[in-house]
């Protein structure tokens, strides 16, 4: 097993498991038996052998969840921190052309001979209340 995180973009799919090994085992494990020496009252011979096999799968499988999940939150809080770094630039941007079009009225006004002020565009806080 590679020790790189799958990428989060697709669902979690665990390694596939070759018995190949398992298998062997349990070959070599048979032939070492006497002839009829298991019978259906001793069908627990080879389970700690298959224990152990399951065993190592799934801790495999954990590490490999392990792997995913931290990924795909690592992803998550990238996209998190982007998000509120958009937000705080569109707000400054929002702020800044407020602004600007209230100076455009102004210019606008003063170049027509009106002196009158334009009412001040309303700050994010008194747009809330």
């Amino acid at each position: 097993m590679t020790e790189e995180a799958p990428l989060p973009d697709r669902p979690f799919e665990p390694e596939p498991y070759d018995t190949t090994e398992l298998q062997r085992e349990l070959e070599e494990m048979v032939e070492r038996l006497l002839p009829h020496g298991v019978d259906e009252a001793t069908p627990h011979v080879l389970d700690r052998l298959v224990d152990r096999h399951t065993l190592r799968r799934v801790a495999r499988l954990a590490k490999q969840w392990v792997l995913y999940r931290d990924a795909a939150q690592l992803e998550l809080n990238e996209a998190r921190a982007e998000l509120a770094h958009q937000e705080a630039v569109y707000t400054a941007e929002r702020r800044a052309m407020a602004g600007l079009e209230f100076a455009y009225r102004e210019a606008e006004r003063a170049l027509a001979g009106t002196r009158r002020r334009v009412r001040k565009p309303a700050t994010d806080q008194q747009e809330q209340s």
